[in-house]
This record gives C-alpha cells, sequence and structure tokens, in this order.
C-alpha cells in the first residue's frame, strides 16, 4: 500500500512538471502571452544556436548562444508573414551578433531591447522600421552596418561604445572622428541642424524624412552628398550647398 501511494505521489509529480514545462513553453512568462510562432535563426556557423519567438502580444523573444543569421533579402526572413505583429523585440543575454536586415520592414516595432554581449549589428538590420522610436546601443557593440537603424520616426539613439567607431551629438551618429555623418535620429523634433565642419561626407539617406526640418547649411568641408539624402524632408525650405561639393 506504501509503494502504491509513493508510486502515485511520483506520477502525479511527474505529470505537474510536465504541465509546468508546456505551460511556460507556450505562454510569455512576463504576461501569459500565446506564442504565435518560432523559428531557428542562427547563423551557419555550426556552432551558434538562436531562436525567434513570436508572443500574441507582439514581443518578438530571440534566445539562446552565438550569431544570428544574415540575410539578404526581405522575402527570405523566417517571420516575414508575422512582420507586422512585432511591437517589441527583446534579445536576451547570448546573443552576440544581430543579422542583416534581420528586423527589416518591422513596421510595428517601436522598441528593441540589445544587452551587453552584442558586438556587431548587421547591415539594415532595422531598416523601414518607421515607428521605431528609440535605440540604446551597448557598450559591447563594435560594428553597426550600414543603414542599420533607417526608419522614419526615430527620435533618439544613444551610444554607450567607447569603443565602437560611432559617435552621437544632439541625435546625429557620425563616425569616431565626425568626418561622416552617418545618420539623423531626429526624424520627428529638429527644425535645424547645424553640422560641423569636421564632416566631409553625408551618408546615404542621413536626413531623410526628417519632416519638421526647416533649415540647413552644408559646410565647406563637405564633398559628398550620398543618395536620398533629404528624401522625404517635406518642410525644408533653406538648403545651403557649398561649392565644396563634388558630388550628390
Amino acid at each position: 500500500m506504501v509503494k502504491k501511494n509513493v508510486k502515485e505521489k511520483i506520477i502525479v509529480g511527474i505529470i505537474t512538471i510536465l504541465l509546468a514545462f508546456l505551460y511556460f513553453t507556450t505562454t510569455n512568462i512576463s504576461n501569459g502571452a500565446d506564442v504565435e510562432g518560432t523559428w531557428d535563426i542562427s547563423a551557419d556557423d555550426g556552432h551558434s544556436h538562436v531562436t525567434a519567438t513570436l508572443y500574441s502580444d507582439g514581443n518578438l523573444i530571440i534566445s539562446g548562444t552565438g550569431k544570428m543569421k544574415d540575410y539578404y533579402n526581405n522575402i527570405n526572413l523566417p517571420f516575414r508573414d508575422n512582420k507586422n505583429k512585432i511591437k517589441e523585440i527583446t534579445i536576451e543575454e547570448g546573443i552576440t551578433s544581430i543579422g542583416s536586415m534581420c528586423f527589416s520592414y518591422c513596421r510595428n516595432l517601436t522598441t528593441i531591447n540589445i544587452p551587453k554581449g552584442v558586438s556587431n549589428i548587421g547591415k539594415e538590420a532595422c531598416i523601414g522600421c518607421d515607428n521605431l522610436t528609440e535605440i540604446n546601443i551597448p557598450d559591447s557593440v563594435t560594428a553597426i552596418g550600414e543603414h542599420a537603424f533607417s526608419g522614419r520616426n526615430m527620435s533618439n539613439i544613444k551610444v554607450d561604445s567607447n569603443n565602437l567607431n560611432y559617435c552621437s551629438e544632439n541625435d546625429i551618429l557620425y563616425d569616431k572622428e565626425k568626418t561622416v555623418l552617418i545618420l539623423s535620429a531626429a526624424k520627428s523634433e529638429k527644425t535645424e541642424v547645424i553640422i560641423p565642419d569636421t564632416v566631409t561626407k553625408i551618408e546615404n539617406e542621413a536626413f531623410s524624412y526628417c519632416k519638421n526640418l526647416l533649415n540647413i547649411e552644408i559646410p565647406n568641408s563637405v564633398t559628398n552628398i550620398g543618395s536620398h539624402a533629404f528624401d522625404g524632408c517635406t518642410g525644408l525650405k533653406n538648403l545651403i550647398i557649398s561649392n565644396s561639393v563634388t558630388f550628390i
């Protein structure tokens, strides 16, 4: 009789553990949201194991270890059909690299949480994320790909890294020496921008969709202005380009 009771307790314990496991693998621990889908987005390096899990509350959680896969075509994204459901992206510790184009054109994305430990952000990682308003780049990041953060409404970029070959000042992202103006993050606020005379190049789409921008003067140091640099600047009234510019 005693042995039977022990067996029953063991069986009940196993069932309880299994039910708990099923619960936590099908719901978001923080708010009980249902799982919409899970995808393997590991880099093809043989040792990265990265998973993307989308919950019904719009939170996409990136978990695992190693590098995320680089994508070179928006059509090939594994969660392409669910992109408009994504509102927040939480990257957990253990991830070391954010893949190229991995979150591209997630139109309803507003927040992305990048943990310390990420060293690389791929090319066009968040391009077309028009509602992404704030990005905090931790001090572990040493490289950011071209147009990684190119959205219409971005209002703030914070760079905490001394190792990064970029710096931010007055909501504008430059290279470390301030010779290349990469991106204006003030997509909805600034009416006037003063470019320092250390800048020799303005990157592609640098001021795109800065709709409130009224005045900008290009200093004599600038020789190169990239394509679509002022695309969508519908409020721009005065743009002064000096004779030093040899390429637009």
